[in-house]
Formats: C-alpha cells, structure tokens, sequence
C-alpha cells in the first residue's frame, strides 16, 4: 500500500491534482481537507453584496467530502492575527476534531491528507493518529506544505512515504505519474 505526498510552493496545483485523481478515477475517499472561510455562525456579516465572504482569516479541517459545503460550524484550527500577519494555531481542535475524522475515515479505499503543515506542531494526538494512518493498510495521497518541521521531517522520512514535487511546470507530469502507477497496479490499492 503506498503512501504518497506531494509538496511544494502555494497555488501549483497539488489539491488540484489529488481532486483529478479522485473524480478521474471515481474513487470515495475519506480524510480531510483543510479550508479557509468564515465560520458558519458568522452570518451575512462577514458577506459583501455578492454573496462572497469577507473573511478569510479562519482554517478549518472539515472531511475531504465536504470541503466545498462551507461555511462550517466547526472549530477553526487556526485564525489569522491581522496584527501579526500570522496565524494562532488551535491544537486541541487538530487533537480532537482531527483526529475523529481520521478515525472515521479508516477502512476506506484511500485517505486524503490535504494539507499537513506547522500548524499542527503542538497536536500530539493529531500527529500519532497521522503516522498511525501512514503505518496502516490504507492508501494516503495528501499533501505536506514545504515547510521544515520535526513533524513534516517525520512523514517525509518515513519508509512508507514516497514524496512528489509539484510545480507549475511538471503538475501534469505528477498526475499522469499517479495515473500511471494506479493503472499498472490495479486501482486505488495501488496508490
């Protein structure tokens, strides 16, 4: 069973290629997704006048399948310090809401991991049931921002993890890449 990664700089097109993957092939995954919006409680105040949202400022970790419901009406993981330009990570959510939809998504035929990064630093819990799911039966695409922790380190050096660089020249190289290797291994069990 692999485990499969792809990492590089914002915006080439890594969950791009994982939803490709997906629809191409007409798999059902579970795992998750991490989005940025407003939170469902925050109403039509943080809306303009076309409907679109105002704030961008909260990321969540919703299931891979509804990554396009939101707004959400879980705890944000994080929010962005407008002062600071940076955000505050949330680890208990990634601790407990995290690790219920990875525990949820166990006996699928692939789980998404999109996106793993420094935020989930001080989530011990999340970070186990992470590793737990790379050491498990099933197949993992996700995606791990370029960023050096001992986490990201972790999952990178794992001996089950195979790692693709994505970039804006070679994304539609990496896609018919994955094609490929599940066509020659025979479907999702192949990633």
């Amino acid at each position: 069973m692999k485990k499969i990664f792809l990492t590089g700089e914002r915006n080439v097109g890594k969950t791009t290629i994982i939803e490709r993957i997906v629809f191409t092939n007409r798999l059902h995954p579970a795992g998750f997704c991490t989005v940025i919006g407003p939170a469902a409680d925050q109403g039509d105040a943080n809306r303009t006048d076309d409907g679109e949202s105002k704030d961008h400022d909260q990321v969540f970790i919703v299931p891979f399948n509804e990554r396009h419901r939101g707004p959400w009406s879980v705890p944000p993981v994080a929010i962005r310090d407008l002062a600071q330009l940076s955000f505050v990570a949330y680890p208990k959510v990634f601790d407990t809401h995290g690790v219920d939809i990875l525990r949820h998504s166990l006996g699928a035929d692939l789980i998404v991991m999109d996106e793993l990064g420094f935020m989930e630093d001080e989530a011990t819990a999340f970070q186990q049931a992470v590793i737990s799911v790379i050491e498990g039966p099933t197949p993992v695409l996700g995606v791990l921002k370029k960023k050096d922790t001992p986490f990201l380190n972790q999952i990178r050096n794992h001996n089950q993890v195979y790692m693709f660089e994505v970039t804006l020249a070679n994304r539609d190289v990496v896609f018919e890449a994955l094609q490929g290797l599940l066509r020659h291994l025979g479907g999702a069990s192949a990633i």
